[in-house]
């Protein structure tokens, strides 16, 4: 191991634990900053995804997870701006055979002629394990995943991480296909609420788990998990160009489509609760 690597693995785990220690003060900051003027924030929200959105426009080629954490909220009702996403998903449909697709439009069918000519994501990007379960999702309303799915699901829970927040992903697609009683996928999501909004208090850090977070205790419908001043702490963190960068997430130091997705559609979740809570 090189003198720079040591650096580094030194400096992650000094972080790693003094982060957690600075986590109250920056936490109680930021929920006072918001007590004091919430209608300032609100229109501060607004500003900042006026500029993530203008961060997206020049860019024609979105990845499968920007497209679906925009185009869910702007099916909820969060953000009508996030429409242009509509241009963008009929684009990669022209471009990537992709049996994802069909979490857009149910009668989409990757074998279809038109479709078996165009590259396939596989080649282009191959998906994560995590995300070909996340597929077996799209499909399990007509495409069996096997008696053990549901349990399957349910052991990806690392407890508020990646894998909590892609089990709140997998239950929210299989609700909207009707795949399973939304009982059913309602008790598979309901453990991982409550780590979730702990791991965010827990951390000074707004960044792209913890965005990823926010949006699904919104889409669960656990509005009272989720804290104003998150919304303070996630404008604090946007970049100069209007995107969002994180810790982790290439290219390192830039604005990239996931976190700069999942903090504007975090920032337009919290809009709409607020308007409802009016």
């Amino acid at each position: 191991m090189n003198v720079r690597n040591l650096s580094r693995r030194i400096l992650l785990g000094l972080r790693r634990r003094l982060e957690p220690l600075a986590a109250p003060a920056v936490q109680a900051r930021a929920a006072a900053r918001v007590a004091a003027d919430p209608g300032l924030w609100m229109a501060r929200a607004d500003a900042a995804i006026a500029r993530g959105v203008a961060w997206f426009a020049p860019q024609q080629d979105l990845t499968m997870s920007a497209l679906y954490i925009l185009w869910r909220s702007w099916r909820r009702g969060a953000e009508p701006r996030f429409a242009f996403v509509e241009d963008r998903i009929a684009r990669y449909r022209r471009t990537i055979r992709d049996p994802a697709l069909r979490l857009f439009d149910p009668t989409y069918d990757p074998d279809a002629p038109e479709h078996r000519r165009l590259p396939d994501i596989m080649e282009v990007r191959p998906y994560l394990p995590i995300e070909l379960m996340m597929i077996e999702a799209v499909w399990a309303d007509v495409r069996d995943p096997g008696a053990d799915f549901l349990g399957r699901i349910a052991a990806i829970d690392d407890g508020a991480g990646y894998g909590a927040t892609h089990i709140v992903v997998a239950a929210d697609l299989m609700k909207r296909s009707g795949a399973y009683p939304a009982p059913v996928l309602d008790a598979l999501m309901a453990p991982v609420a409550a780590p979730m909004a702990r791991s965010n208090r827990r951390t000074p850090y707004a960044g792209d788990i913890f965005a990823e977070r926010i949006v699904m205790l919104r889409w669960m419908g656990r509005d009272d998990l989720c804290r104003p001043g998150w919304t303070a702490m996630l404008i604090d963190r946007q970049n100069p160009d209007g995107g969002w960068s994180a810790r982790g997430v290439p290219p390192e130091g830039l604005s990239n489509q996931h976190t700069t997705c999942l903090a504007l559609a975090a920032l337009a979740e919290h809009r709409m609760a607020e308007r409802a809570a009016r």
